[in-house]
């Protein structure tokens, strides 16, 4: 059993009887209730260090993952806390912390999902406030282009009755350029 944790951790085994570990897992429950993070995952990295009959090895993976996935820390990191909660379930297949461990890996699942569904209806959020703005400006140059064409009908109005005055006219003096004509005559 010792054998197959050195791989798993890394570190150098000691011989223990528990008290050790357990000591730090308490002291990590400690620091995890207080908010600091950092300080329950030393104490709970320091229980992986140890080995012994009595060394709750499997609670301490479940402790890290619970304080990397835990909401509140800043420095929260799924991926590391998904890798705790694994080597869990490979190495202490029979623990009762494997099945909340499955429930934990579970709900980070679901967060990233909705995470990623959150993100992708941002987006269209920010898609629809840029055709709101967008529609919102045609409407604009529509109505300007609106009073730009009542204002061309009325000019064109305008030009209409004078050109109708200037055939009138032309009219009367092709009238006058007749009578003169015939008076030559």
């Amino acid at each position: 059993w010792s054998c197959s944790l050195e791989p798993m951790t890394g570190l150098h085994i000691r011989d223990t009887s528990g008290e050790e570990a357990r000591s730090h897992l308490v002291h990590g429950r400690m620091y995890l209730a207080q908010g600091d993070f950092d300080n329950a995952l030393k104490e709970n990295t320091r229980v992986l260090s140890l080995a012994g009959k009595g060394v709750p090895l499997d609670e301490a993976l479940f402790s890290i993952g619970l304080i990397y996935a835990h909401p509140r820390n800043p420095a929260r990191d799924y991926g590391k806390a998904n890798g705790a909660l694994a080597k869990l379930a490979r190495y202490y297949p029979e623990s009762a912390w494997v099945e909340p461990a499955k429930a934990l890996t579970g709900l980070i699942q679901e967060n990233e999902r909705l995470r990623d569904q959150v993100g992708r209806l941002e987006s269209r959020v920010a898609a629809g406030d840029r055709l709101e703005r967008q529609v919102a400006e045609m409407r604009a140059a529509a109505e300007k282009s609106g009073r730009t064409i009542e204002e061309l009908k009325v000019r064109e109005e305008k030009s209409n009755r004078a050109i109708e005055e200037l055939r009138k006219t032309e009219e009367r003096l092709n009238t006058i350029i007749d009578e003169l004509k015939a008076v030559d005559i």
